[in-house]
């Protein structure tokens, strides 16, 4: 059994290329057999071609659209697995499309014969896990969200995706080679973002100009003060770098350990 959830360029900053890096996440299916299960993200044409051709039973999830095994009715507002309805959007208490589509990822790695109803009361219950998206608190309205384990552009740009309020981006950190002029269209209507740490520089030069964009330093509990300065009551200070955390911090978790605690100050 294997859950390709999705594709995007990272750690280039250690691999010589794109090619190189999508070869090492094939590995996934060196034992394929017969009797292997896989499940793929049908909106991710990537993971469609690397998973194409193996041996084993396939299913994809969608949040684009019904053809796939598992996919998203936004009009109705269900999340439909093998042809069913499983649970509603509303039901699921994670920010971003992207987190429907791990939600129907899920539902399709368990066998046909899992309780259904017990799957979705545990899908009901779940909340955001530390550091991903994780709701902080909301101070003069305006809410602060941790996306510390957010380490690329892709996951970054899902997360700004996910909020329904303008944005204040914390973006920065130990550089790995992102392209984060991908991010410019995305916050282009943004509050604005906070470009820090030892990517700052490259931050600014592919995105100022295109987005409203401050610079800071390696000071934290700076780089908060100007977030707070800059967000507006019905705001979102996101924390979600794009980055790796290793110019400042002991890990993604200590910089969103560190975020909290700077949050819970306020």
């Amino acid at each position: 059994m294997g859950v390709l959830t999705n594709l995007s360029p990272d750690h280039l900053d250690r691999y010589a290329s794109l090619d190189e890096y999508y070869a090492d996440k094939a590995l996934l299916f060196r034992n394929a057999s017969e009797r292997s299960r896989w499940v793929t993200n049908g909106d991710d044409p990537d993971a469609a071609k690397l998973a194409g051709g193996r041996p084993g039973a396939h299913e994809r999830f969608s949040v684009a659209g019904r053809f796939a095994d598992a996919w998203y009715d936004r009009v109705a507002g269900w999340l439909v697995v093998r042809g069913m309805p499983l649970i509603r959007r509303t039901d699921l208490h994670l920010l971003g499309d992207h987190n429907v589509g791990n939600a129907l990822a899920a539902a399709l790695s368990l066998p046909p014969e899992t309780d259904r109803g017990s799957f979705a009361a545990g899908l009901q219950a779940f909340r955001a896990l530390a550091h991903r998206l994780e709701p902080v608190r909301e101070v003069n309205g305006v809410l602060w969200i941790d996306d510390s384990k957010s380490t690329t552009v892709a996951s970054t740009l899902a997360a700004v995706n996910s909020v329904d309020r303008p944005v204040v981006l914390l973006l920065g950190g130990k550089d790995k080679g992102g392209d984060f002029a991908q991010l410019a269209e995305a916050l282009r209507t943004s509050r604005g973002v906070i470009a820090y740490g030892d990517a700052g520089e490259r931050v600014e030069g592919e995105l100022k100009g295109r987005v409203a964009l401050v610079r800071e330093g390696h000071d934290f509990a700076a780089v908060i003060a100007r977030a707070r300065a800059l967000a507006r009551a019905g705001d979102a200070v996101v924390l979600s770098p794009a980055c790796a955390s290793f110019d400042m911090f002991a890990s993604a978790e200590d910089r969103g350990r560190q975020f909290r605690a700077l949050v819970e100050a306020l």
